[in-house]
């Protein structure tokens, strides 16, 4: 069975399982079918699915040109990534890019 067929049947089985409204254990034992299989397929296909809803969300900032003195900054780290938060930000942006890092964290 090539993987694209495997993948395609683990699909129907877990379409199968979420619509017969039995426990993941009570539909394994009825149909056979390794527990650990079906949440790993489960699993998987989340992973797959949070992959390719990813959207990301296009912002711009004004920059001052005439402003050129050093301003102080705050950096915020998470995970492989950190954001610099300037004096003169705006609270409404920050707001945005959080909620966008917290739906993906």
């Amino acid at each position: 069975m090539s993987s694209a067929e495997k993948s395609n049947l683990w699909k129907r089985r877990i379409e199968e399982y979420r619509v017969s409204n039995l426990t993941a254990r009570d539909w394994c034992e009825q149909r056979q079918v390794s527990y650990s299989s079906l949440k790993y397929w489960i699993t998987k296909f989340n992973k797959e699915s949070v992959c390719q809803e990813t959207q990301w969300i296009s912002l711009q900032e004004s920059i001052k040109a005439t402003d050129t003195k050093p301003k102080s900054v705050i950096t915020i780290n998470h995970g492989d990534f950190s954001i610099d938060v300037q004096d003169e930000f705006k609270p409404e942006t920050l707001i945005s890019v959080l909620k966008v890092i917290g739906a993906y964290a």
